[in-house]
């Protein structure tokens, strides 16, 4: 992680010196006591959960250099041996520094920073875009699901001088921290995947959903590229905000990028061609994962790379490279059954993708759907339950299984679409309780060769039930592709 002298931490947060000397040797950065270590320097980060003030303490007894804390904060220190004294910042805001120092870091480096973001696909395309890169470039790239406020800062820290670009998801859910988290990573290029119904208890509509993302076009430079989906409604409206070039991607035939010669493949694969203007011949892919969605998310991902001047051989194996991360459109084959594990979240665009995913899958006997709810759309949970509903029914879905609070709305709507009652089951499982009547439905009404989706908002911890399925079959043979 990034050095920092005293002198650097007081210049980039704006802070003022409560204790402590300014000289010393510089500091790596901690936000989280429990793995704090001589000679660091620990930040006083508050969360919903958590307050790190409260941890102050453990984190001086362990041997920091110094914390950096609110302005206002007083606690009982413990008396410290050592000399000099520990150092104590004061900062109105120890998250904003944090992102801050972040941020200094990050303009100590000259190099490409491209930045993901959109309604759904983004941990995707940004794995896409690393396996790509990878094949030309030593790059930084976002670990896991650290693309927020927090994530975001956390993992530009970890730039070196080997790293000759970075590649950084952002996620959102309110207005402005798009804004926010670009003045800090400076991307020069930004990838939005498409605009959905998603966080709108903070956004409101879609029309939020589509400014609130629009916030990545409109900070980049006028020689910043924006990667757009050319299929997308909002097309006109973020190609508008673009002070730079605008390279389009998708369907369309007028997309800059253009998928053509699309086939399926048995094997759970794409194979298809991607045309690009200045390149004298289209780049054939064959891409391993199941969903047009993700065709999309591989033209996105060649779009970006194109932007940095790659080989058509590099998009070509990093795209043949991609395996989907667990719970995101992954397959797994237990005693005989194909699970669709699609659980690390949900909103209606992406449950509407997984469903038409789980219709279109060959060599099934019946199709089960098993749903929970979809969280933070605010006035919009019950109609958008039930048009899932209505989709499930409409789609051929044998069977819905639904668990959590919301599920019934979704039920309803399959009724009301012409759903069979009989092939329609509400329990009220949650989390907490790990769905024991949910997996005895499952056990009841699957059989070899059966597929079944499984997939809910982040909260509803719906791998629960994959991972349920495996402990009630102990021999099956688990092959995730």
């Amino acid at each position: 992680m990034a050095l920092f002298t005293i002198e650097e931490l007081l210049l980039a947060t704006g802070g003022h010196l409560l204790s402590g000397s300014k000289s010393g040797r510089p500091s790596r950065l901690s936000i989280d006591s429990r793995t704090a270590k001589p000679g660091e320097f620990f930040v006083a980060i508050q969360g919903h959960r958590f307050d790190g003030h409260l941890f102050v303490p453990e984190a001086l007894k362990k041997g920091v250099t110094g914390v950096l804390v609110r302005g206002d904060f007083k606690a009982s220190l413990p008396r410290q041996r050592q000399r000099p004294a520990p150092i104590m910042i004061a900062v109105d805001d120890p998250i904003r520094a944090f992102q801050d120092l972040a941020g200094f870091h990050r303009r100590r480096f000259d190099i490409p920073v491209i930045a993901i973001s959109g309604s759904n696909g983004k941990t995707t395309t940004t794995q896409m875009i690393g396996n790509i890169l990878r094949q030309e470039f030593h790059l930084l790239q976002t670990k896991g699901n650290l693309n927020n406020h927090i994530g975001v800062p956390l993992t530009l820290l970890r730039l070196t001088r080997r790293h000759q670009l970075a590649v950084l998801e952002m996620g959102i859910n309110q207005f402005g921290e798009l804004t926010r988290l670009c003045s800090i990573a400076r991307p020069t290029v930004g990838v939005l995947t498409n605009i959905g119904r998603t966080h709108l208890a903070g956004l409101k509509q879609l029309d939020g959903v589509a400014r609130a993302k629009g916030e990545l076009v409109a900070s980049l430079p006028t020689n910043g590229s924006a990667i757009l989906n050319a299929d997308d409604g909002y097309f006109p409206f973020l190609s508008s905000l673009a002070k730079g070039p605008v390279l389009s991607f998708g369907f369309a035939p007028h997309a800059d990028v253009h998928i053509t010669r699309l086939r399926s493949q048995r094997s759970h694969a794409w194979t298809f061609t991607l045309r690009r203007p200045g390149y004298h011949r289209p780049v054939a892919v064959q891409l391993p994962a199941h969903g047009l969605h993700n065709v999309a998310n591989a033209a996105a991902a060649s779009a970006a790379s194109f932007v940095m001047g790659v080989k058509s051989a590099s998009i070509r194996n990093g795209l043949a490279q991609f395996r989907p991360m667990a719970m995101r459109t992954e397959i797994v084959q237990w005693n005989r059954v194909k699970i669709l594990n699609d659980a690390y979240n949900a909103n209606p665009t992406s449950m509407q993708v997984a469903l038409e995913t789980l219709s279109q899958m060959s060599g099934t006997r019946r199709r089960i759907a098993v749903l929970g709810d979809m969280l933070e759309l605010g006035r919009m949970a019950k109609a958008a339950h039930e048009e899932i509903g209505v989709l499930v029914a409409n789609l051929g879905i044998d069977d819905l299984i639904v668990c959590g609070a919301l599920g019934t709305h979704t039920a309803t709507g399959a009724i009301k679409a012409g759903m069979c009652r009989d092939h329609v089951v509400v329990t009220h499982d949650d989390p907490d309780t790990g769905y024991p009547t949910l997996l005895d439905c499952l056990v009841e009404r699957l059989a070899p060769g059966d597929s079944v989706l499984v997939k809910g908002s982040r909260a509803m911890q719906m791998e629960r039930i994959v991972d349920g399925w495996k402990q009630r079959f102990p021999r099956g043979r688990a092959q995730a592709r």
